[in-house]
C-alpha cells in the first residue's frame, strides 16, 4: 500500500482555529428564579462541535478531507429543590435535528431517585459521559455494541457522598423499550442493572449488565423485517480516574448471544490524558488512547445480508486538548491510526464551545 501525505492545509487551519478560539467564548450561568427561597432553577445550555479533518482509509480508497459540524445541541432544564427536574435536549449534525433526551427525575426521599423518559441506557461508562466531557474527537468503538438512547425508566439508590466520607455507592435498575418497539410488538424489554463505586480519591469502579426479557420473537429475527437489536445480553466493566491533572479510563465490554454470529463480540477502550498549566490559565492536555474490537464470522444463510458484521479493528489515537476557558472552549487535535482490513490514517481538528 502506498502512503499518501496529508494536505499541507491542515496545519495552517489548526493555527487559525487555535488563534481564533482565544478571541471568542463566554460562559452563560444558569438563570435563578425565586433566588431568595432557592425553590427552583431554570438553565439553558448551548453546545457545539465543528471539525476539519483529513482521512486516508487505506487500500484503493481516495483521500477524504473537509469540514463538518459533528454536534450542535440545545439543552433546557428545570430543577426543583428536593423534588426533581425536567430535561429536554435536541441536537443535530450537519443539518439533521433530532430529539436527544426528554426525561423527568423525581426524588421522593433520599437516597431513592426515579427517572422516566428518553435517555441513554446505563450500560457503557464511556457512552454515559456527556459529549462535553470526552477528551477524544470520536467515541469508543464499543459504542456499536450497545443500545443508545431508549424510552424507559429506572430507579437509582445512592449511599454516601463527599460530605459523609471517602466512599459512595450508586445502584441502578431500569427497563427500556428495544429499538422501534411499540406497545403491540412482542419484542420484550431491555433490562439493565448498574453499580458504581466511588472511592473518594478520583477512582471509580463501574459494572453493568443488560438483557432482553419477555420477548416472544428471537431478538435476531424480527418478523416485520425491521432492524433487530445487535445484542441480547451485554456486560461491561470500567475503571475511571479523574483527579486534578490526570484523566484515565479503561473499559471492557462483551456481548453474549449476539446477532449474526455464534461467537462473543468483545470491545476494549482506554485513554490517558495529563493537563499542563495553572488554574485560571490556558491548559494543554496531551493524550493517548487505544480501541479494540474483535472480529467474527457471521452465521447468516447464504444470500442473506447480515444485520451487522464484526470486523477486527485496532485504533491508536494521539493528540492534545487546549482549554482556553476552562472546559467551555476547547481545541482538540487527534491523529489516528486504524486497522480495519487496510491500515488507515486520520487527522482531525475540533473546536468545542459550551455556553
Amino acid at each position: 500500500m502506498q502512503h499518501r501525505r496529508f494536505s499541507w492545509v491542515l496545519p495552517i487551519v489548526f493555527c487559525v482555529f487555535s488563534i481564533g478560539t482565544m478571541l471568542v467564548g463566554q460562559r452563560a450561568e444558569a438563570l435563578q428564579i425565586a433566588e431568595e427561597e432557592d425553590a427552583y432553577e431554570l438553565s439553558l445550555t448551548f453546545f457545539g462541535q465543528a471539525e476539519v479533518g483529513v482521512r486516508d482509509q487505506g487500500g484503493s480508497a481516495d483521500l477524504d478531507y473537509g469540514f463538518q459540524v459533528s454536534k450542535a445541541r440545545i439543552k433546557g432544564e428545570a430543577a426543583w429543590e428536593d423534588v426533581g427536574s425536567l430535561k429536554i435536549q435536541v441536537g443535530g449534525a450537519s443539518g439533521t435535528v433530532v430529539l436527544k433526551d426528554a426525561l423527568a427525575r423525581l426524588s421522593i426521599a433520599d437516597p431513592i431517585h426515579f427517572r422516566v423518559g428518553r435517555y441513554k441506557t446505563p450500560i457503557s461508562a464511556e457512552y454515559d459521559l456527556s459529549s462535553t466531557d470526552l477528551i477524544m474527537v470520536d467515541r469508543a468503538l464499543l459504542r456499536g455494541l450497545i443500545p443508545g438512547r431508549r424510552i424507559g425508566g429506572d430507579v437509582r439508590v445512592k449511599l454516601g457522598d463527599d460530605e459523609d466520607g471517602p466512599l459512595a455507592f450508586t445502584g441502578q435498575v431500569g427497563m427500556f423499550n428495544p429499538a422501534n418497539r411499540t406497545f403491540s410488538d412482542p419484542q420484550g424489554q431491555f433490562l439493565t442493572a448498574r453499580a458504581l463505586l466511588e472511592l473518594g480519591f478520583g477512582l471509580d469502579i463501574h459494572a453493568s449488565y443488560g438483557q432482553v426479557i419477555f420477548e416472544e420473537n428471537d431478538v435476531g429475527g424480527d418478523p416485520q423485517g425491521r432492524r433487530p437489536e445487535p445484542f441480547n445480553q451485554t456486560a461491561d466493566v470500567a475503571l475511571m480516574y479523574d483527579e486534578g491533572r490526570i484523566n484515565a479510563h479503561a473499559e471492557a465490554l462483551a456481548v453474549f448471544d449476539a446477532v449474526d454470529t455464534d461467537e462473543t463480540p468483545l470491545a476494549f477502550y482506554s485513554h490517558f490524558g495529563y493537563r499542563i498549566g495553572a488554574k485560571e490559565a490556558i491548559n494543554v492536555e496531551p493524550l493517548i488512547g487505544y480501541d479494540y474490537l474483535t472480529g467474527h464470522e457471521t452465521n447468516v444463510p447464504t444470500g442473506q445480508t447480515p444485520v451487522r458484521t464484526y470486523e477486527e479493528t485496532h485504533r491508536m489515537t494521539v493528540g492534545a486538548n487546549i482549554y482556553w476557558l476552562d472546559s467551555n472552549l476547547v481545541s482538540t487535535f487527534n491523529y489516528r491510526l486504524e486497522t480495519r482490513g487496510d491500515l488507515g490514517h486520520a487527522a482531525y481538528l475540533q473546536l468545542q464551545a459550551v455556553l
